[in-house]
């Protein structure tokens, strides 16, 4: 009986006759492509050839995007992400961007879509995500967030949108490498914006807590971008600026005093 030989790994993904350039790269440079597909789709590749067959668990990158279009419910994107978490390897984090499932209500049916979020969080951060992306869909509120602080040496980039934020969620003392924080459609009740390390600072169409004004204490802040500020409007901590004096707190004081006042003409 004639010997067969084994197909060699372009082989395996290409045709006869067929060049596999795809093929020819190594296992992180087909990783670092998957890295930019959702998550769902990374994972389907691993029908393509034996080689592929478990690249997808050590994709540096874990991403849920647009849940409404590749799940018919809730409970069937929180089952897919939760098995693709339980078979993951150890491999680290670079990004991760986590959508939720829309939802239009505030009775006990909210906890369905968000239901795990805490805890994808959480693997996110153990597994050294640089970036960190929660964006919920919600028409009639927010989604709180647990308001213990968040903990990682190695998370530098935080996007946050549709959340609501207690008092201590914005204190990134136990977020040393921080670098830029933005925040979208959220309800900020944290009294405080604390950070040594953060140097960008972007809050568009947040509303802040009325009873008090949340002050931003961040040193090494370069840049601050505010938009349609709702509620109190945040203060810089004056004590920052390169040559801080009485004029620079009551400067502050007076140009958050004007910002709010004009919202109400």
């Amino acid at each position: 009986m004639p010997r067969r030989d084994v197909p060699s790994r372009r082989e395996e993904t290409a045709g006869p006759g067929v060049e596999d350039r795809l093929g020819a790269l190594p296992d992180e440079a087909l990783k670092h492509v998957l890295s930019f597909l959702p998550s769902d789709d990374a994972v389907r590749t691993c029908v393509l050839a034996r080689r592929w067959r478990d690249l997808w668990k050590s994709t540096p990158a874990l991403r849920i995007t647009e849940p409404e279009c590749r799940w018919k419910k809730p409970e069937d994107m929180n089952e897919f992400v939760n098995h693709l978490l339980l078979l993951r390897d150890r491999s680290p984090l670079e990004i991760c961007e986590l959508n939720s499932y829309p939802y239009h209500t505030m009775s006990e049916q909210r906890d369905r879509p968000c239901r795990y979020i805490q805890l994808w969080i959480r693997y996110a951060l153990a597994h050294k995500a640089r970036m960190l992306r929660v964006l919920i869909h919600n028409t009639n509120g927010y989604f709180e967030l647990d308001s213990a602080p968040l903990v990682s040496r190695h998370l530098i980039v935080l996007e946050l949108d549709g959340v609501e934020l207690g008092k201590r969620a914005l204190d990134f003392s136990t977020c040393p490498s921080l670098k830029a924080l933005k925040m979208t459609n959220c309800f900020i009740k944290a009294r405080e914006i604390s950070s040594q390390s953060l140097r960008h600072l972007i809050a568009n169409h947040n509303f802040f807590v009325r009873r008090s004004r949340t002050l931003i204490s961040a040193p090494s802040l370069v840049s601050l971008q505010l938009n349609d500020v709702g509620g109190r409007t945040p203060v810089l901590q004056s004590s920052w600026f390169p040559f801080h004096s009485m004029y620079d707190a009551l400067f502050s004081k007076l140009s958050a005093y004007y910002l709010d006042a004009a919202k109400k003409v």
